[in-house]
């Protein structure tokens, strides 16, 4: 047979069909030692972390093999055009072998002795432009797809709690990106989380009208304890079907749901010009979160002093008691925040009632006297916010004569020091404090921050019947999700509550996000970094019905023995807007006293002077001296009306009318029907003490002897912040306020502009003690 003769470019196609074949072979070799290394990896991980190893690693997994195909069909396709040319073969070559037989069924892809210019198109061109397209559309898959709008969840916490809720809603929330359920990579939720300082009002709120002060709605609510949250459970249910008070289906409110435009849970309104009100009518209290336990903070040196210099002997039983017999009443000052404000301070209240005998176990009222005992011996913390400016006052008061101690938390003392977060929990300070420690007791509860669903929340529009909200499918899967999550950050290893670790390549982490609080173990980095704290809890949980029985009793122990009496006069004169700044800090610390004012203290506003003329003397009563109940916004727009444009400052004439005014109400009181003896009234005057009126006014020697014959307290608070400029350091050695303190009836206090309300607030507190 003749030997066929060899073509050109025959050795070229052979060469490449060879090329062609060690591809395929590195390319199988490849694809199969990465996907064997990708899915033992994966297989660990899903073993380790089910939720950690169906997110980012499964989808890293997914791209991968998406790439292999590409790559690998890609070969394949190259192989196929290039496998023969249509010139180079016989134009009649017999059909071998039932593939070949079936490709010559098809004109296209039979070999000819010549090739037209259409059939070279369709072999090179557009068989392999189609079979790129749609290689290139399976490898995007996994980027591609419309999202969906995320589901918007609303939670709301303390202020000490939220930046531990806010790094654990956005470890969620990146965990849920990356590892987005069917391999999608679309943002599946955004959760907004917003600090309430005020414990009464978020408490209120959900029994009632939802206030729209507070912020939007919430679909979670993480309150410091399970007692405060059963404190709103069982109130709900005796509501029934009642409405709540302050609900009114026809009530004229601004924005009952929140955020202008939204409806309950963050979701938007439709519609009407009146918005709607939401209520409340169910709670779901779930699992605990993070604990931490009630302490007692000390400066270092007074608790050496306590302990007798034994780091070890930090827990004890009844450590208030063991405090007052060393130091005394007057040895030391005892500050907490408002309980009403504060869980953390409502149950170390409900101790020291039950401890008393005011209080049985069980939290029924047993002796209003010694509750009133007891409030006698405790202070407010001036502007105390938050636990952690609690302990900031601690660390300030630590060098003066009368040191304070702390009714607080343990992860308060942790985050103001160990953690380092000092200038951001104690704005203003430029030099490190004496350290603070921490004394713990077995008959103290434990915060356990519970997960609480709101949920049966009903809205009402334009005066109609209340209509329940049903939540999206996506929300409740998100908020389910949530609390599984958050359930899972308790689990072993705890990694949650070790040092926290931020890695920008990564993006949020669970790793310290509750840096500072412990496990039901006792473990985290808290009990490693804080002097002699005890490895476990001393009180593990508790119990909550118990300690929720007790906070009840303090809600209405507290308000009950709450009876001061202060009338505010406030300084108008134009010296008070040089610089401008004087006149804020005015408004701003009568602003506070007047939101701190329980609603058995009686409190009235008086502005100075009346008249504008540079001899007037006289005074007006802006708001007259009433108990103030639960009507704050009258103060509020009394204030708000207000500007520093008279002439003269009367010092002299507003303390000697204002104690007059004083006395006379007192004894209108005290003889009522019904009235009883009420700690001595208080006279507080914010003023600069610049500006003597033309005429001189009253006399000295006058206001000590109208002073004499009352027992009005009369407080001067400087606002005279500029005098700094003018290099002396105390305001209350300003103009006439010297001459005033010379009585012993009258104090001077100086207002500091970094902590507006911090002066008023203590000076509310001294009002309400004997």
């Amino acid at each position: 047979m003749p030997e066929r003769p060899q073509q050109g470019g025959q050795s070229l196609l052979d060469a490449l069909a060879a090329l062609l074949r060690l591809v395929f072979l590195a390319i199988h070799e490849v694809v199969a030692f990465v996907l064997l290394l990708l899915g033992g990896g994966l297989l660990d991980l899903v073993a380790d972390d089910p939720v950690a190893g169906l997110g980012g690693y499964g989808e890293l997994l997914v791209h991968v093999c998406s790439g292999i195909l590409l790559v690998w069909m890609l070969a394949g396709l190259w192989a196929w055009a290039l496998s023969g040319d249509p010139e180079q073969r016989p134009a009649a070559a017999p059909a071998e072998g039932p593939a070949r037989r079936l490709r010559d069924r098809f004109p296209f892809t039979r070999a000819t002795s010549r090739s037209s210019p259409r059939r070279r198109v369709l072999r090179y061109v557009l068989a392999p432009t189609l079979a790129v397209v749609l290689l290139l559309a399976v490898a995007a898959w996994p980027l591609g797809g419309s999202c969906d709008p995320p589901a918007e969840l609303v939670v709301a916490t303390t202020p000490d709690g939220e930046p531990a809720v806010e790094g654990a809603a956005a470890a969620f929330a990146q965990r849920r990106a990356e590892g987005g359920e069917d391999g999608e990579r679309c943002r599946s939720v955004r959760i907004t989380v917003y600090a309430v300082a005020d414990g009464q009002r978020m408490r209120d709120a959900l029994l009632g009208a939802w206030d729209p002060g507070l912020g939007p709605l919430p679909h979670v609510w993480i309150p410091g304890s399970t007692a405060e949250a059963m404190l709103v459970e069982r109130a709900l249910d005796r509501q029934g079907e009642e409405p709540a008070p302050g609900f009114s289906a026809g009530a004229d409110t601004d924005g009952a749901t929140g955020t202008p435009g939204q409806e309950a849970g963050g979701q938007e309104a439709a519609g009407p010009s009146r918005r709607p009100i939401a209520q409340v009518a169910d709670i779901e209290i779930g699992e605990w979160t993070r604990l931490t336990p009630l302490v007692l903070a000390l400066p270092t040196g007074v608790a050496q002093r306590l302990t007798g210099g034994d780091a070890d002997d930090v827990e004890m039983d009844r450590p208030y008691a063991r405090l007052r017999a060393e130091f005394g009443r007057g040895g030391i000052r005892v500050i907490r925040t408002d309980p009403r404000d504060s869980i953390a301070s409502m149950l170390h209240t409900a101790f020291l009632y039950h401890s008393r005998g005011a209080i049985t176990r069980n939290g029924d009222i047993a002796d209003e006297q010694r509750a009133a005992e007891v409030e006698a011996e405790l202070e407010l913390g001036t502007a105390a916010d938050s636990e952690h400016d609690l302990v900031c006052q601690v660390a300030r008061d630590a060098d003066g004569d009368v040191p304070s101690a702390a009714l607080t938390t343990e992860a308060a003392v942790y985050e103001t020091f160990v953690a380092g977060r000092w200038r951001t929990a104690c704005p203003g300070e430029d030099e490190a404090r004496e350290e603070v420690a921490a004394i713990y007791s077995p008959d103290l509860p434990v915060l356990d921050h519970p997960f609480v669903r709101v949920s049966g929340v009903s809205v009402t529009e334009e005066g109609g019947p209340p209509a329940p909200v049903t939540e999206s499918a996506a929300v409740v899967r998100e908020v389910e999700r949530f609390e599984r999550f958050l359930s899972s950050l308790r689990e072993s290893p705890p990694t949650a509550f070790s040092a926290s670790f931020s890695n920008d390549d990564t993006g949020a982490t669970s790793t310290g996000v509750y840096e500072g609080y412990r496990d039901e173990q006792g473990n985290g980095r808290v009990a490693a970094r804080v002097e002699g704290a005890p490895q476990t809890i001393p009180n593990e949980r508790g119990e909550p019905h118990t300690w929720s029985d007790r906070a009840a009793a303090v809600e209405s122990l507290y308000t009950e023995t709450q009876g001061g009496t202060l009338l505010l006069a406030l300084d108008t004169s134009s010296s008070m807007d040089i610089p401008h700044r004087k006149f804020a800090t005015a408004v701003e610390e009568a602003a506070e006293l007047a939101e701190a004012a329980g609603a058995k203290d009686a409190l009235g506003l008086w502005a100075f002077p009346r008249n504008s003329g540079p001899s007037a003397t006289d005074s007006t009563a802006v708001v007259p001296l009433e108990t103030r109940g639960a009507d704050g916004d009258r103060f509020a727009d009394a204030l708000a009306g207000l500007a520093p444009t008279r002439e003269s400052t009367p010092l002299r004439d507003v303390v000697a009318d204002g104690a007059d005014a004083l006395e006379r109400w007192s004894q209108d009181v005290s003889a009522a029907p019904g009235g009883g003896k009420r700690p001595a009234p208080v006279l507080v005057v914010v003023t600069d003490g610049v500006g003597e009126p033309e005429q001189g006014g009253l006399g000295v020697q006058a206001l000590q002897r109208r002073l004499d014959d009352t027992d009005v307290r009369v407080r001067v608070l400087a606002v005279g912040d500029e005098t700094r400029r003018w290099g002396r350091s105390n305001p209350c050695e300003v103009g006439g306020i010297p001459e005033l303190t010379g009585h012993e009836h009258v104090e001077c206090v100086p207002a500091e502009p970094d902590r507006p309300g911090e002066a008023a607030v203590g000076l509310l507190d001294e009002a309400r003690r004997v």
